[in-house]
C-alpha cells in the first residue's frame, strides 16, 4: 500500500454523531450548515456517553488549561483545538491532510479565533491519532522535541479495555507487534473501520513505548466501559 494511500481514508474525518464527513465537501458547505455542524458535533462527544462523569474533558485539560500555546496532532476538524480556544489558548493545528487543516482553520474562525503560528509549543495534543500509527515513538520524539521548557504531551488512546470488549480476547503481550495478531483485523474494524492500523495501549504499555523520552504522570479510563483511556506525559 502506498503512501497516498495509506493516507486517503483519513480526509474522511469521524464527526461524534454524526459520521464521517469528507473534508473537501466540508470546505464548499456554507457558514450557517457549518456552524450548526459545530454544535450538534460539540453535543453528542461532550454531553454523552465519550464525555462519561465529565472524564473526557477535565482529564484533557480541555477547560482547565489557560494561557498555552497548543499543538492539536490530527486536528480533525478541529473541534477540540475549538475547546482550547475558547479556554484562552493558542492553538496550532497539524493533520495528514491538508484539507482536515483548512476545515480545523474554517471551524476556528468562524467561532471567532484565529489559528496560531508554528514554532514551540506547551502543550502537544493529540486525540484519537498516535493509536493509528505503528510508528508513535517516532512521532512523539519529533514533537517531543518541539516543547517548551515545562511541556507536557496529552494523548487520548484506544484502551486495553477496548481491545477485550471488541475481541473477546485477552491483550497481547505489549512487546508484540499488535498486527500479528489472529484478532487484530477485528479490533481494527470494531474500533475505527476507516484505515488499516489500529493498536491498544495500557498504562504499561505506554510506558514501555515511550521509555526513556516520556515519564507518564497520569493514566485514565474514561467513557463507562473504559474503551478509551487518557494519559499525560512529561518529558524525561
Amino acid at each position: 500500500m502506498s503512501v497516498l494511500e495509506q493516507r486517503l481514508p483519513w480526509n474522511f474525518i469521524p464527526a461524534d454523531g454524526i459520521g464521517y464527513v469528507n473534508s473537501e465537501d466540508f470546505l464548499t458547505w456554507p457558514d450557517g450548515v457549518v456552524l450548526h455542524f459545530i454544535r450538534t458535533f460539540e453535543t453528542h462527544r461532550y454531553q454523552s456517553w465519550r464525555n462519561f462523569n465529565n472524564l473526557w474533558r477535565s482529564t484533557l485539560g480541555l477547560d482547565s488549561t489557560h494561557g498555552k500555546r497548543v499543538k492539536d496532532f490530527g486536528c480533525g476538524f478541529g473541534i477540540e483545538a475549538l475547546q482550547f480556544a475558547k479556554s484562552g489558548n493558542e492553538v496550532l493545528l497539524s493533520d495528514i491532510f491538508p484539507s482536515n487543516v483548512q476545515a480545523a482553520e474554517r471551524v476556528l474562525r468562524l467561532s471567532g479565533y484565529t489559528p496560531a503560528p508554528d514554532g514551540p509549543v506547551d502543550v502537544f495534543y493529540s486525540n484519537g491519532v498516535l493509536h493509528h500509527s505503528p510508528q508513535m515513538r517516532e512521532l512523539l520524539e519529533k514533537e517531543v522535541a518541539n516543547l517548551n521548557p515545562g511541556g507536557e504531551v496529552r494523548l487520548l488512546l484506544y484502551s486495553d479495555r477496548a481491545w477485550i470488549l471488541t475481541t473477546a480476547t485477552r491483550v497481547p503481550p505489549i512487546e508484540d507487534d499488535v498486527s500479528t495478531h489472529p484478532a487484530f483485523r477485528q479490533f481494527v474494524a470494531q474500533m475505527d473501520d476507516v484505515g488499516e492500523y489500529a493498536d491498544w495501549y495500557s498504562r504499561e504499555k505506554l510506558e514501555y513505548r515511550v521509555k526513556d523520552l516520556l515519564t507518564v504522570k497520569e493514566f485514565n479510563y474514561i467513557t463507562l466501559d473504559g474503551r478509551y483511556a487518557t494519559a499525560i506525559l512529561e518529558p524525561v
